[in-house]
């Protein structure tokens, strides 16, 4: 069990570098986008933002991940829901 806990940490922090330990409002709008279809409008109504506070948001997300979205989409998506899962455990 531990070393699954240690392996979920290692593919969180590999797949969104910065992005790991950065605000849970940048973590949280980039997963939600990517639940969205990458449709920021949609994306914005669910999180109550106004869209371009929400493309702000991810473009300041993009900036912290170690590989451009567009090469790491289904991997980035994975790991901000583990984080996620892992952040509301504690």
């Amino acid at each position: 069990m531990t070393q699954d806990a240690r392996a979920a940490q290692h593919f969180v922090s590999e797949t969104l570098g910065s992005l790991a330990t950065a605000s849970p409002i940048l973590q949280k709008s980039l997963r939600v986008f990517l639940e969205c279809g990458s449709n920021a409008t949609e994306a914005a109504e669910l999180l109550h933002s106004h869209r371009n506070t929400l493309l702000r948001r991810l473009e300041k997300a993009e900036e912290l991940l170690p590989r451009p979205l567009r090469k790491c989409r289904l991997d980035v998506a994975a790991a901000l829901e583990v984080l996620a899962w892992t952040q509301n455990e504690e």
